[in-house]
């Protein structure tokens, strides 16, 4: 049995930047991810931000939703069609630490991340749960 602690009353908020820094190939959708206070998110990839495709001097940002450890927000791939970016509708719960963000994909044809069905670990960890840390 797996010891399972419950999610504290007061949700901890995931404000703040998500990553698998270790390992950057992981997750590409997600990795980096900065959940700012306004309720949207700005992305990295290659250690850059990942800019607006109508403004290149604003960050690529989409909204995001938290309901206690539960989180709806979105992937970002540049690399489909660019100069269009490709928006992945995601779904996350928080750890009852608040230090590690499990996530998965709404939509498995876009998602660039794991599932138990990938034949090739290219975007993480074959038969895991996709997750990123708390930087």
């Amino acid at each position: 049995m797996v010891d399972m602690k419950l999610f504290p009353k007061d949700a901890l908020s995931v404000v703040g930047v998500w990553a698998q820094h270790d390992y950057p190939e992981w997750f590409p959708d997600v990795n980096i991810i900065n959940f700012l206070e306004k309720g949207v998110t700005n992305y990295k990839q290659s250690g850059k931000y990942i800019l607006g495709v109508f403004d290149l001097n604003l960050n690529f940002a989409e909204n995001y939703k938290q309901d206690g450890s539960r989180i709806a927000f979105t992937g970002a791939n540049p690399d489909v069609d660019r100069p269009r970016i490709t928006s992945v509708p995601y779904y996350g719960v928080l750890s009852a630490d608040g230090k590690i963000l499990y996530v998965d994909a709404y939509a498995f044809s876009t998602a660039r991340i794991s599932t138990s069905l990938s034949t090739f670990p290219w975007y993480g960890p074959k038969d895991t749960t996709p997750w990123l840390i708390r930087q």
